[in-house]
């Protein structure tokens, strides 16, 4: 990938070999499934379903059409996305879109869970680019069919009650579900035995091992199900009735998976890099999304029905053994095994959306089983697959927190969303070409004027994951291979991101936005490429809340020296070395899991680690973090939270510098049994310092003002409307927005600590400490509230001081003013908290403050 390819929201040149695939494949899904269905009408070999005839009107058959095109039209409103968007958002999904139109390699430049053809299926993709649309709509219209058709054969063995209640299943479930739902029936295809024989064939050696070979290329773990299934059909047979025909279908999957690499134009080098990153991608996702998003009663029926599930399938495998039918008991593995791949997918993210397609898909996969049995057992899987549905729609009701949700006003609303959306007639939105892309953005939210004039036609990467302000303002993207740094979550990914930007930085700019997604450390996203950009780039501008970074002119590599080595307790604190200005320090850390955090691990979410940090002033800073990315090395010098620590840095400047003084990590919610009671830690240090930044004195205080909009700001910002433009630090245990007295107030805490742009003028202000300072059982014993002007040394002149003892003076428990001139040779105004001994409810409250002019006027 190189800057000449990469062109702001190109639509590529389409992908026309791929579209008359698609096609030609949904034509012989109708062939396939008509034929059957006239077949079976006529009287021929095979299962029929049809009831007499009215007259000579085949109502049935007429009937089964109907509903498979209901269900296949329902399909393709869930799949194909609508005309353009209105909006863009933080997605990856634009990223994907934008890397299949260029043919970038995936897992080589683009390092994702998605493969190729993931931009073709994503169901969502109205909030993508809005390219690919011929290619997304032959797409869709492949799987709606096979889903369609699917049904159809199912159906002709199973009673009319079963035909409608998984017509029904199919139609009104997540689109998330679709991708296994379809998977299974592939596989159920593979061993489904009955019919005549060319159509067998045309399934078992075409359509359904393609199908397969399709989704394979859409998502690594449809290609991990994929491979699962055909190994399980090809192998669990007996070794003395085994046919060189009974590998056909993996062969014919294989071959398909190939075709569609190529045609997707993806190089043969890049399919082992796809592969062995996809591992490394998904393996770190039980690290980095330990997020309960679901009830726990949800978690724990959902848990329930998987080990209905598992017995379920156990017993069927043995009843099936026992009459030596091995297409039945392969057919049952290969289900079983995406009950567990669909478990740790779905229920271990714990976001209601994964949660949902776990519910909804296994039920299809126990009435898939129906066909094989028969008799009691046959019986016996009605009653069961009811029976897990129900405990699915009870699930389901429990995901929705809102009175009066019950299972069927649930059916009733996704039935409703789904003929909403089929009756937008997909055809009328499909342009005949893919180029000419529209995208509408959202000025106030997306476009960067100033930015984009000074990059011009640049390459650009961006951090953390808002890819869309590229697009949205039509950015020369150069993105690096895992490019959204959340998702370089193992040593691997991590020096792949490094390794990259080193043979890149020289040219390329870096849009920052210090951010996290769930709560993690910013620096410990990517960690290993921070480095690399504090020390090789410079500032050149901010606007709205992002900074741009460009390659410095002179470059010199980073190199660490080690400083200290040594052993400690999980939750041990560890002091921080000093270091001088404009030196790096990083941290080490090696935890280990213990066997049972291992299996925890893989059965569910392990627990998570957070890193502490207390700072010289007091403050107690925690993040989330992932162990792998703790292994790699996190920058503790600087302590980076905000775009404006980053400038800081840049400046050299020490007061808004955070001073850590110990570190130490704990775990989530106390479970340390999942973690090795002791863990290793190194202390490594730049060897070069790195003076502050010419570029960086001569603008900081303007950039400074340009992340005015960063989100660890924001309350303030509200709460202090004149002066959001001067808040650029925040060291505080909680921010929370009171009134005190109809007085607009911000609770802080002691000890706590914040920084304003100083002006020459007098500033004035409240502050106050809450009731429960002074009636609780256990008071504080006193707050003391500091005002104190500093420049970039850090050194602090303290201008006005006061302790509060709220518990033994009376006097203390209103609200008290304070008012300071700020002498001109200062640039920063510091708003301090400190505690007392105890730290017990010291419940500090800073009021309503703002300057004065020398006219005595309040801006």
């Amino acid at each position: 990938m190189d800057s000449s390819s990469t062109t702001a929201l190109s639509a590529g040149t389409g992908f026309p070999a791929l579209i008359v695939v698609f096609w030609i494949g949904t034509g012989f899904i109708w062939i396939a499934a008509l034929g059957q269905i006239i077949r079976s009408c006529r009287g021929q070999k095979g299962p029929s379903p049809c009831v007499p005839p009215l007259g000579r009107i085949p109502v049935a058959a007429l009937l089964q059409v109907l509903a498979m095109g209901l269900l296949g039209w329902a399909t393709m409103g869930r799949f194909h996305s609508g005309s353009g968007i209105t909006g863009l958002d933080p997605s990856w999904k634009m990223v994907l879109e934008h890397a299949t139109s260029l043919r970038w390699g995936y897992g080589t430049d683009i390092v994702f869970t998605y493969g190729p053809l993931g931009p073709f299926s994503l169901a969502d993709l109205e909030i993508g680019l809005g390219g690919l649309r011929a290619e997304r709509f032959a797409f869709s219209a492949w799987i709606a069919s096979f889903l369609a058709a699917s049904w159809a054969r199912w159906a002709t063995g199973v009673s009319g009650g079963a035909a409608a209640f998984l017509w029904l299943w199919l139609l009104i479930g997540p689109t998330m579900a679709l991708p296994y739902a379809m998977i299974a029936l592939a596989v159920w295809h593979l061993h489904h035995q009955e019919g005549p024989v060319w159509l067998k064939r045309l399934w078992v050696f075409g359509l359904a091992p393609v199908t397969l070979a399709l989704y394979a290329l859409v998502k690594f773990t449809y290609f991990l199900a994929v491979i699962g299934v055909l190994l399980v059909g090809t192998l669990l047979k007996p070794w003395r009735t085994l046919r060189p025909v009974d590998a056909l279908p993996a062969v014919v999957a294989g071959l398909a998976f190939l075709a569609g690499w190529h045609l997707a134009g993806q190089p043969w080098t890049g399919l082992s890099p796809w592969i062995s990153n996809g591992l490394a991608m998904s393996a770190a996702y039980a690290d980095g999304m330990q997020v309960l998003m679901v009830p726990p009663t949800v978690l724990w029926l959902a848990a329930i029905q998987l080990l209905v599930v598992l017995v379920w399938l156990g017993g069927f495998c043995w009843g099936q053994w026992r009459r030596h039918q091995w297409d039945a008991i392969a057919l049952a593995v290969s289900l079983a095994g995406l009950v567990a791949l669909v478990w740790k997918h779905g229920v271990g993210r714990a976001d209601d959306g994964h949660v949902s397609f776990f519910l909804w898909t296994t039920p299809i996969l126990l009435l898939l089983l129906w066909r094989p049995a028969s008799g009691l057992t046959q019986r016996l899987h009605r009653v069961g697959a009811t029976g897990v549905a129900l405990v699915s729609l009870l699930a389901l009701s429990g995901l929705v927190v809102t009175a009066g949700v019950t299972p069927w006003t649930l059916l009733a609303d996704a039935l409703h969303a789904r003929l909403a959306g089929m009756m937008r007639s997909p055809a009328a939105t499909v342009p005949d070409s893919p180029d000419g892309t529209e995208v509408s953005v959202t000025p106030s939210q997306i476009l960067l004027p100033s930015l984009k004039a000074a990059l011009g036609d640049q390459p650009v990467d961006v951090f953390n994951s808002e890819q869309s302000i590229v697009f949205g303002n039509a950015l020369n993207y150069r993105p690096r291979p895992v490019f959204q740094g959340y998702a370089a979550g193992t040593l691997g990914l991590a020096a792949l991101n490094r390794d990259w930007w080193k043979r890149q930085r020289k040219d390329l700019n870096l849009l920052l936005r210090v951010e996290s997604i769930d709560g993690r450390l910013p620096t410990s996203e990517d960690a290993l490429c921070w480095p690399e950009w504090l020390t090789t780039m410079e500032p050149l501008q901010a606007e709205g809340n992002f900074l741009l970074l460009g390659p410095r002119s002179e470059i010199v590599d980073l190199q660490w020296e080690q400083l200290s080595t040594g052993t400690s307790s999980l939750s041990g604190a560890i002091p921080v070395p000093s270091v001088p200005s404009g030196s790096l320090l990083r941290l080490k850390l090696e935890p280990h899991r213990s066997l049972w955090g291992k299996m925890v691990k893989g059965a569910f979410q392990p627990e998570a680690l957070h890193l502490k940090v207390r700072l010289e002033s007091g403050v107690t800073k925690k993040w989330r973090i992932v162990p792998e990315m703790v292994r790699a090395g996190v920058l503790i010098e600087p302590l980076v939270e905000s775009g404006a620590e980053v400038l800081a840095f840049f400046a050299g400047d020490a007061t808004l510098r955070k001073r850590p003084a110990e570190v130490w990590l704990e775990t989530e919610n106390g479970r340390v049994q999942e973690w090795a009671p002791s863990l290793s830690f190194q202390w490594d240090q730049s060897k070069e310092k790195y003076p502050p930044v010419e570029r960086s004195a001569r603008f900081a205080r303007e950039a400074f003002r340009g992340l005015q909009f960063e989100k660890g700001f924001q309350l303030m910002q509200e709460i202090y409307p004149e002066s959001a433009h001067e808040i650029f630090s925040a060291d505080l245990p909680r921010q929370t927005r009171m009134k005190l007295g109809n007085k607009p107030a911000l609770r802080v805490d002691a000890p706590s600590r914040m920084v304003l742009g100083a002006r020459v003028g007098r500033f004035e202000g409240k502050f106050a400490m809450l009731d429960e300072a002074w009636k609780h059982k256990k008071p504080s014993d006193g707050v003391t509230f500091v005002v104190a002007a500093a420049g970039p040394d850090g050194k602090e002149h303290e201008l006005f001081r006061r302790r509060l003892d709220p518990a033994r003076v009376e006097l203390d428990r209103a609200w008290q003013d304070f008012s300071v001139e700020v002498p001109s040779e200062f640039s920063w105004l510091v708003l301090r908290t400190d505690g007392g001994p105890s730290q017990d409810q010291d419940r500090a409250v800073w009021g309503p403050m703002g300057w004065r002019t020398a006219k005595n006027q309040e801006q």
